[in-house]
């Protein structure tokens, strides 16, 4: 006995995608815009470290710049007060005064008061032209903020006694012009030699 039976044949005619398969899909696209996302973080945020730490060198090689420009020819001006003569340079260890004939603002013109401070780590600046000018012992900090730095500190070369070289972290009105001065910005060490003593 043969029993004659028909094979059903059943075909798809509406292909299409599976709820797995189209979550499989989901979920691998989702990991990787993951990963490329968090490349791309990574890149812009090296992108700018790099410029911030461009943008602080930039910031003190202009400051060192312009200490050497404008204490290499710092002037030994003499001012008279009450009848007592002194030359215009002092300083301390975060601050200096003294003359010169460059301007930041203005370029080489006549003589004027230079003045740098550092004020909680901001390295300050200020200028004013000689006419009337009086030095007093208790002027205000300078307003012009040029940067700012981990430390800055200053010291003043002397001789002593047997004339040899000594740093001083003071030099007061009336002592002159130092020989050298020597700039500290965080680990960099500036020493400026003086033309006019």
């Amino acid at each position: 006995m043969t029993f004659k039976q028909r094979l059903k044949v059943y075909y798809q005619t509406n292909r299409g995608f599976t709820l797995v398969e189209v979550m499989v899909s989901l979920v691998i696209m989702l990991m990787i815009v993951t990963v490329a996302f968090a490349g791309f973080r990574i890149g812009l945020d090296a992108w700018e470290r790099g410029g911030r730490a461009v943008e602080s060198m930039d910031r003190r090689a202009t400051v060192e710049r312009l200490i050497q420009r404008q204490l290499a020819v710092a002037y030994p001006l003499e001012f008279n007060v009450n009848q007592h003569a002194f030359v215009m340079f002092r300083g301390s260890s975060d601050r200096m005064q003294f003359v010169s004939d460059y301007s930041l603002f203005d370029g080489s013109v006549d003589f004027r008061k230079i003045d740098y401070a550092i004020h909680e780590g901001k390295f300050l600046y200020g200028e004013k032209p000689l006419f009337g000018y009086i030095p007093t012992e208790d002027e205000p900090l300078p307003q012009t903020e040029l940067a700012t730095f981990r430390t800055v500190t200053f010291k003043f070369m002397s001789k002593d006694e047997k004339d040899n070289p000594v740093w001083k972290s003071e030099w007061k009105l009336g002592e002159g012009v130092p020989i050298a001065v020597q700039v500290q910005i965080d680990s960099d060490i500036l020493v400026v030699r003086m033309v006019n003593r």
